[in-house]
């Protein structure tokens, strides 16, 4: 059995966007009026292995309509992402549903002051 080590764990959360959310079928979610509806995917115990979910698409994780998404490295304990150590990498949706790919973005002005998304 692989060891993992919980010092850091990488969260992956699709989120719809402000935008899309607002204009779309989203509309009965709450949050979607300030950042979009969310989706955690769950949690890897590496970065690499984080990424290479997002390279993949595992589990389809775009599901034809998450516009952004989001790798949160967390460590442990209470209110961990409001720690020095908490960082968030982007990611946007490129292409049509069949043949896009996640590509790595800059974090939107939009979700700067939100933390925690695979936490909720």
């Amino acid at each position: 059995m692989k060891k993992i080590d919980t010092a850091r764990i990488y969260f992956i959360t699709s989120v719809y966007g402000p935008k899309r959310a607002i204009s779309g079928f989203q509309k009965t979610c709450q949050e979607c009026n300030k950042y979009g509806c969310t989706r955690c995917w769950g949690w890897w115990p590496t970065l690499k292995e984080a990424r290479e979910s997002v390279k993949c698409n595992d589990c389809d994780m775009h599901e034809t309509d998450f516009e952004y998404l989001v790798i949160e490295s967390i460590s442990p304990y209470m209110l961990a992402a409001a720690r020095d150590t908490y960082s968030k990498e982007w990611y946007r949706w490129s292409g049509n549903s069949d043949t896009g790919k996640w590509k790595a973005i800059k974090e939107p002005e939009w979700s700067k002051s939100i933390i925690g998304y695979g936490i909720g």
